[in-house]
């Protein structure tokens, strides 16, 4: 269903980084050109983009239009669905490695909108680069495939995880989840709103409120920071 949006200010929420070279990329194995031979298609890659988006930033709207696949270096991303019943509710929740709007390569608008959760840093691979990758190194299409399988059961798992027990073992699936999310240098994570968790897990806010405060007088949930917490 196709949505109509406007972007919402949030003053800076995304910037431009240096580019990176792909071929020396340290999470690169984890990402979409992994075991592909980047060094002789340099050039190819060079439309390739780096950004840096603040908690809660759009990256792109449902039913925007789809110029580009964007694979996450670092960082959490929820994608939603608006239907004009229920309103937007959250479907996935994607980490280091995980790439979003694969759609793009099929479908001329994007399916879901994507926000990130907390600090995120995403590539953003425009269609044509892919293609054109493609066409020099077919076993991309293969790893795009399996790329997409791998996030549909991963999405399908978190939905038993979260939506089936009591509520408090739920509370604990999701933040396990958010703390598998991220890479491996990063033993923190952010928590998403009361409201946000409340819709993953199928139950109230004041339930998940309920659950998280306890979680914390337990010493599971640890405050590290100004918004990044750990499991101990």
């Amino acid at each position: 269903m196709k949505r109509n949006f406007t972007q919402t200010s949030l003053g800076n929420p995304k910037r431009r980084l240096e580019k990176v070279d792909c071929a020396r990329c340290v999470v690169r194995d984890r990402l979409l050109f992994a075991g592909l031979d980047v060094e002789t298609d340099r050039l190819v890659l060079s439309p390739i983009d780096h950004y840096h988006f603040e908690p809660g930033a759009t990256i792109y709207h449902q039913g925007q239009q789809a110029p580009a696949v964007y694979s996450i270096r670092n960082g959490s991303v929820k994608l939603s669905l608006y239907s004009s019943a229920s309103g937007d509710r959250i479907v996935r929740l994607l980490g280091t490695g995980s790439a979003i709007g694969l759609e793009a390569l099929i479908e001329q608008d994007y399916q879901h909108s994507a926000v990130t959760i907390g600090p995120t840093n995403l590539c953003r691979i425009p269609v044509s680069t892919l293609h054109q990758l493609g066409k020099r190194q077919p076993e991309l299409y293969q790893r795009l495939m399996a790329q997409w399988q791998e996030q549909s059961l991963l999405a399908d798992n978190h939905h038993v995880y979260l939506t089936q027990g009591p509520v408090q073992k739920r509370v604990i699936n999701l933040l396990c989840i958010l703390e598998s999310l991220l890479s491996d240098q990063f033993a923190t994570f952010y928590l998403p709103s009361n409201q946000d968790c409340a819709s993953l897990l199928a139950t109230s806010e004041e339930s998940v409120s309920r659950a998280m405060a306890a979680l914390k007088r337990q010493g599971f949930l640890r405050k590290a920071s100004a918004h990044n917490w750990s499991l101990c």
